[in-house]
């Protein structure tokens, strides 16, 4: 859309004649052309500026939220269903755009934004839906304790966990998984996600390795959930955690799942335990032993550590590093 065209909908009041037009249709009936119409509608909301001081795009942005709840957007109808769910996936894409911005993730908050996605997340069967409104709950959650809150307390928790499954699409997994990385980075819900059973799929994505970026962001999920946590290091090995991010350490080609791979190992390693099995199955390994030892150092740096495992020589071909 130019900008030609936005200050005509902004001065002509185009844009607010539709959004009159919009509140007034019986959109629980609707028919395709009127979803067509919708469809327009949201598609002029992505062209303004969101700015929620401003009463006229505050109350848009209410009007996007309440009709993530509507049947009409999940419509079953073949005849409807495509521009519903364009529908869906436009607000959860919006929405989700806006909680990139540090000045608007907290105050999206109030306008029960978290549990509109949530919705998205239950009952869309929608790939691009579902894409879109976990990305979305992982952009809420950033740097965002007030976010993550939001999400346990609106059950979008499960919701997540539920889509870490074998079952879902890959585009779904990786967005899921980046949204526990960002919810497991504090003390309180790093505990919830372990009462969700939140970490054996993680372990799971890890092991198969079936999409390169649903790996790396399940192993920065794990990393997160390892550090400062003595429980969770004990959870995570008892899932098997301990020895596929250690295989990820020293085998993975790809340099951002050998990075967060590299980083966990280093915070599983605190816990004694871990560092002796760790130490006894993988201590042959340059890559892995690089990453264990930089767990001794508080004031270590991770990624400068994580870079120099992948250039480090191979170990000697008898499989272990001189004692």
């Amino acid at each position: 859309m130019t900008k030609r065209l936005q200050t005509y909908l902004a001065d002509r009041g185009e844009f607010h004649l539709l959004h009159d037009l919009c509140e007034t249709l019986d959109i629980h009936g609707t028919s395709r052309g009127i979803v067509d119409l919708l469809e327009y509608f949201v598609l002029q909301i992505g062209t303004l500026k969101p700015d929620l001081s401003d009463e006229a795009f505050r109350g848009v942005f209410q009007s996007l939220v309440r009709w993530c709840h509507e049947p009409w957007v999940l419509s079953s109808s073949k005849s409807e269903s495509d521009a519903a769910c364009s529908v869906a996936q436009m607000i959860a894409a919006i929405c989700g755009m806006m909680a990139r911005s540090d000045a608007l993730r907290e105050d999206m908050l109030e306008y029960g934004v978290v549990e509109a996605m949530v919705t998205l997340l239950r009952r869309s069967k929608q790939v691009g839906t579902l894409e879109q409104a976990a990305a979305c709950l992982s952009n809420l959650m950033l740097k965002s304790n007030a976010g993550r809150d939001a999400v346990v307390s609106s059950g979008g928790l499960s919701a997540l966990v539920t889509h870490l499954h074998s079952s879902a699409h890959p585009r779904v997994q990786e967005k899921a998984c980046a949204a526990m990385a960002n919810l497991a980075c504090s003390k309180l819900t790093k505990e919830v996600i372990v009462s969700h059973n939140g970490i054996l799929p993680l372990v799971g994505i890890c092991r198969t390795q079936s999409c390169e970026r649903a790996t790396e962001n399940a192993a920065r999920a794990i990393r997160n959930l390892a550090h400062n946590s003595a429980p969770n290091c004990s959870i995570i090995a008892g899932c098997g955690g301990l020895d596929v991010m250690a295989s990820l350490c020293e085998n993975a080609a790809h340099a951002g799942i050998a990075s967060q791979a590299s980083a966990a190992v280093s915070n599983l390693a605190v816990n004694d335990r871990n560092r002796s099995e760790i130490k006894e199955k993988w201590g042959w390994s340059a890559k892995v032993m690089y990453a264990l030892e930089s767990s001794d150092s508080k004031s270590r740096q991770k990624h400068r550590d994580i870079i120099a495992t992948r250039s480090l020589p191979e170990p000697s071909k008898s499989g272990r590093r001189p004692r």
